[in-house]
C-alpha cells in the first residue's frame, strides 16, 4: 500500500490526517514499536510521555500493544518524535476497518463518477448510500468504488420499493463532506460541482457529467433533446399567500405559476455548473428552464431542467459525451443516426401514412406519423401543419383528419 509522498498543499488528495480524531487506524507492528520506542527515550518514562501528549497511559499502553488506534494519539506520537505525516503511508494498513488506497485522488474519473452518483442518485447521510433500478449502474459504482479506495466493505441490499441498494464505506461520506456535498437533503443545499472537478481535465469533467445524465438525465427521441432534471427547495423565497394558495395542489405547471414567482427561484447550483461546463469544454450549449412546483407535506420545491436541443449539440453530446447506461445509450443512438434528411417524397409517404392511421379511428396523430415513419415528431409536425395550410388534413385540438377523398 506504499505511496509516493505528498506535498501537504495536494489539494486534489484526502489524506490519512484529515480523517475525524476517533476513527481507528492499523498501523504495522514493526512500525508501531518503532514509534513507541522514539517516543519513551525522548520522554524518559511513560509517565512523562502520557504528560507530553495529553493521552492516558492506559491508552498509551492499549495503543502500544493493541491492534489499533485512533487518528489522534497516532498524530500526537508523531508530532511528538516529529515525524511527518506524509512519511507514513507504507506504514498504514486500515482505516476504520477498510484498507484504503492512501492517499484518496480525488481527481480522477473513478472519483468523478462516485460524486456524481451521490448528487444524483445518491444521499450523504449517516450512511452514503446509492439506489438504482439499473443494476448496470450498480454494478458500475460499486466496480468504481473498489477501483477509487480499495477492496472495502460495500453493503448490497433492496429498498423497500424493491430497488437495488448500495450502501458505501462510511469514509466516503466524509470525503464528500470534504469536497463541498453537504450532509442531507440536497435540495436544501444546494451543492454546485465539486471544485476539484471544475478545476480537473476533460476526461474527469466527462465522467462527472456522464454519471451524472446517466443518474438524472433522459434522451427524448420524439423530441430530439437530451434533459436533465433537478429539484431545488423554494419556500423560503416564496411570498406567504402563493404559498398558501397551493398548499392542497401536488404540482404546479410553468402556465399557472406568475412570473413574479417565477423570478424568485433560482436554478440549481448543479444545473448553472453543468450548462458552464458543457459550453466552456465541450462547446454544447443547453438551456435551463423552471418546468413546474412541487408540493410536497407543505414543502414547496421548484422542478427545473437543463435541456440540449440543437440538433448539432445533441450530437455532439452523443459523440463526446453520451451515456454509459446501455438502455439510454441505445435510445441516443437510435435517435441521432434515424435524425437524417426527409426523403423527397416525404409529403407522399405522411399522406399514405395517414390514409392507413385513419381507416380504423377516422383520425390520427403526428406522434404515430413520425413513429411508424422512424422520425422525430418536430420536422413531421411541420410538414403536417404545411398539409393543414394546404387543406388536405384538417386539425382538432390534437387529431388530424382527412380533408379530402383519396
Amino acid at each position: 500500500m506504499a505511496n509516493k509522498k505528498q506535498n501537504f498543499e495536494d489539494l486534489n488528495a484526502y489524506h490519512w490526517f484529515y480523517e475525524p480524531d476517533n476513527i481507528s487506524i492499523r498501523i504495522s507492528q514493526e512500525f508501531r514499536k518503532s514509534i513507541f520506542k522514539s517516543a519513551l527515550e525522548k520522554a524518559k518514562s511513560m509517565t512523562n510521555l502520557s504528560r507530553l501528549t495529553g493521552l492516558s497511559k492506559q491508552t498509551l499502553f492499549n495503543n502500544m500493544y493493541g491492534i489499533s488506534m485512533n487518528i489522534k494519539g497516532f498524530k500526537k506520537l508523531l508530532n511528538l518524535i516529529k515525524i511527518n505525516f506524509m512519511e507514513v503511508y507504507e506504514h498504514i494498513e486500515k482505516i476504520g476497518g477498510n484498507k484504503i488506497k492512501l492517499p484518496i485522488r480525488l481527481d480522477t474519473p473513478e472519483s468523478a463518477i462516485i460524486f456524481a452518483s451521490i448528487l444524483g442518485d445518491g444521499s450523504n447521510t449517516s450512511r452514503v448510500m446509492y439506489k438504482n433500478k439499473d443494476i448496470f449502474l450498480i454494478n458500475k459504482i460499486e466496480k468504481c468504488v473498489r477501483d477509487w479506495l480499495g477492496n472495502v466493505i460495500i453493503d448490497h441490499r433492496i429498498s423497500s420499493k424493491n430497488i437495488p441498494c448500495l450502501f458505501l464505506p462510511r469514509i466516503t461520506g466524509r470525503i464528500f463532506s470534504f469536497v463541498g456535498i453537504p450532509v442531507g437533503k440536497q435540495t436544501r443545499f444546494n451543492p454546485g460541482i465539486p471544485e476539484v472537478i471544475k478545476s480537473s481535465g476533460k476526461s474527469v469533467k466527462k465522467a462527472f457529467i456522464q454519471q451524472f445524465f446517466d443518474d438524472e438525465g433522459w434522451p427524448e427521441p420524439n423530441q430530439m433533446r437530451i434533459a436533465i432534471s433537478q429539484c431545488i427547495y423554494a419556500t423560503p423565497k416564496l411570498p406567504e399567500d402563493f404559498v398558501k394558495s397551493i398548499r392542497n395542489k401536488e404540482i404546479v405547471y410553468l402556465k399557472k405559476i406568475p412570473s413574479r414567482i417565477k423570478e424568485m427561484i433560482n436554478a440549481p447550483e448543479i444545473l448553472i455548473d453543468l450548462k458552464r461546463i458543457l459550453e466552456n469544454d465541450f462547446e454544447i450549449y443547453s438551456n435551463i428552464r423552471l418546468k413546474r412546483l412541487l408540493v410536497r407535506e407543505r414543502q414547496i420545491t421548484g422542478a427545473f431542467e437543463l435541456e440540449i436541443q440543437r440538433k448539432e449539440d445533441v450530437k455532439k453530446f452523443f459523440r463526446e459525451i453520451n451515456f454509459s447506461s446501455p438502455t439510454k445509450k441505445k435510445k441516443l443512438d437510435f435517435m441521432v443516426n434515424r435524425n437524417r434528411e426527409l426523403p423527397s417524397n416525404i409529403m407522399l409517404l405522411i399522406i399514405n401514412e395517414a390514409i392507413r392511421l385513419s381507416k380504423g379511428k377516422g383520425y390520427f396523430l403526428a406522434c404515430d406519423i413520425a413513429k411508424n415513419l422512424g422520425f422525430p415528431q418536430p420536422p413531421i409536425r411541420k410538414r403536417l401543419t404545411t398539409l393543414v395550410r394546404k387543406g388536405i388534413f384538417n386539425k382538432r385540438k390534437m387529431k388530424f383528419f382527412i380533408n379530402i377523398e383519396f
